[in-house]
C-alpha cells in the first residue's frame, strides 16, 4: 500500500497510434501490483508498458484486464535467461469465496480478459499461498493467473525470462467451457514446492 495514496498516476510517456500507448515506472514499497493496475484505470484498446525497478513487490489484490488491451510488465535490467533478474514479485495472501454456506479457496490475482494480452518478462515470482483448502467448484478464479475467454476469443498470457516458485495448484487456469487460451512460456524455470492432490 502507498504511504500517500494517489487518485491518478501519470504515465512516463504517451504515444497515440491506432491504439493509445502509455509507459509507467513503478518502484518497490509503493503499491501492491494488483492495486497499482487498478489505479492506472486502463481502458479497452490501450497498450500499457510497466517497468518495475529493482527490488521486491507484493501481488495480493486481484485485477481483471479490460477487453482488447495489451499490458506488458518488465523487470529492470533483465537479461536473457532470467538467471540474473533483479525484480521479484511475492504472492502470499489467501482468499476465499462462500458458496452455499461453505468456504472455498479462490486465490486469483489476475484475470486476462477476452482478446487481451498480458506478459511478465524478466521478473521472478515466488508464490507462497500454499492453500490446501478445497477449490471453488467452478473454474472461476481458481488459478493464481486466469484466462477468461468465450468462443472465438483468444486471451494470451506470457511468462518470459523468469524463475517461478509455485505452491498453488492450479497456478494458471483457463476459465470457461470450450475456451481457447494461449499460454506462452519462454525461457521460464519452474520450481514446484507443493502439489495439492484431490482425494477420490
Amino acid at each position: 500500500m502507498a504511504n500517500n495514496p494517489q487518485t491518478e498516476i501519470k504515465p512516463d510517456s504517451v504515444k497515440v497510434y491506432q491504439a493509445e500507448e502509455k509507459s509507467f515506472t513503478l518502484s518497490p514499497n509503493s503499491y501492491d501490483i494488483g492495486e497499482y493496475l487498478k489505479l492506472l484505470k486502463i481502458q479497452p484498446h490501450q497498450k500499457i508498458n510497466i517497468t518495475l525497478k529493482e527490488g521486491n513487490y507484493s501481488w495480493n489484490e486481484n485485477y481483471c484486464t479490460p477487453e482488447f488491451t495489451t499490458i506488458k510488465m518488465v523487470g529492470e535490467k533483465y537479461k536473457n535467461g532470467g538467471k540474473q533478474n533483479v525484480v521479484t514479485i511475492i504472492i502470499n495472501q489467501k482468499n476465499t469465496k462462500i458458496y452455499e454456506g461453505k468456504e472455498y479457496a479462490v486465490n486469483s490475482k489476475l484475470h486476462v480478459n477476452f482478446n487481451s494480452f498480458f506478459s511478465i518478462c524478466g521478473i521472478d515470482i515466488i508464490e507462497k499461498i500454499n492453500d490446501s483448502r478445497e477449490k471453488y467448484p467452478s473454474s472461476e478464479g481458481i488459478g493464481v493467473f486466469n484466462l477468461i475467454g468465450c468462443p472465438g476469443s483468444s486471451p494470451v498470457f506470457c511468462l518470459i525470462f523468469g524463475q517461478f516458485e509455485i505452491s498453488s495448484s492450479p497456478f494458471i487456469n483457463v476459465q470457461g467451457n470450450n475456451i481457447r487460451g494461449n499460454i506462452v512460456l519462454n525461457y521460464s524455470h519452474f520450481k514446484k514446492i507443493h502439489l495439492l492432490l484431490k482425494k477420490k
